[in-house]
Order: C-alpha cells, then sequence, then structure tokens
C-alpha cells in the first residue's frame, strides 16, 4: 500500500513577486530585482520553493529549508530517492539530465511521477551539483 504524501512546511517566510504570476508549487529564484520568478530550462541556480500561487506584484509564502513539499515534475520519469534539479516553468527534473558544468540541486525526491505536471513529494534540500554527480 501506498503512501500518501502530505506536506510540512517549516521555516516559511514571505518574498516579493515579479512582475508574472507563479503557479503554485513551484522551483523559484531571484531575479536580479530582487524579487521571486519561476526558474527556467537548465537553470543554475534556484533557492526557493512558494507553496501558494504567486500572483504578481505581490508577496508569496516560501517553504524552508528542510520542509516536505509537493512540486511539480517536468516528465513522468522521476524516481523516488533522487536528487532533483529545477527545469523550466519553475518544474523539476531528475539530476541525470544536467546539461550545465554545475547547477541547483532543489532536493531529493519522495515519489516517483507519472506525468508531467504532476505534483510530487520532494524534501527541499537545496545545494549545488557538479555534473558529474549524477
Amino acid at each position: 500500500m501506498a503512501l500518501k504524501q502530505r506536506e510540512n512546511i517549516v521555516n516559511a517566510f514571505t518574498k516579493p513577486v515579479g512582475s508574472a504570476d507563479i503557479a503554485a508549487n513551484s522551483v523559484c529564484k531571484l531575479s536580479s530585482s530582487v524579487l521571486v520568478v519561476a526558474t527556467a530550462s537548465t537553470e543554475a541556480s534556484a533557492v526557493f520553493i512558494i507553496t501558494e500561487f504567486g500572483f504578481a506584484n505581490k508577496t508569496v509564502r516560501c517553504a524552508g529549508l528542510g520542509s516536505i513539499v509537493l512540486i511539480n515534475a517536468h516528465d513522468g520519469d522521476l524516481a523516488e530517492g533522487e536528487w532533483w534539479v529545477p527545469a523550466a516553468l519553475g518544474r523539476v527534473d531528475s539530476i541525470a539530465t544536467l546539461t550545465v558544468a554545475s547547477a541547483y540541486y532543489i532536493g531529493q525526491g519522495l515519489q516517483a511521477s507519472s506525468a508531467a505536471a504532476q505534483k510530487v513529494a520532494l524534501l527541499f534540500a537545496p545545494g549545488i551539483a557538479p555534473k558529474s554527480a549524477s
């Protein structure tokens, strides 16, 4: 019997959102204007996961380090237990997909994905992963 994963947000904080709305459960970064924006494809940096819909020019709640969060999968190929990296549209993908010299991983997957945009549980524990780490 599979366990249903639930969020456990710790050390939550708020940050201002940039000029575009951001989907809930997205991986984000700070822009040069120090505003929260969703990650793009092959993002080299990402340090936030938002836990609610981020309206443009408002504030949004971000999960703190060590939180268990639901996050949007890039595709249906994410495996439980592997490390995940930011992908396009604020989603996550497998660390094996890294194409840059190094990037931030966002955390460890707690359940596998079976479809794009599926919400899957992740332990938010970001760090820097060299490409050879896969």
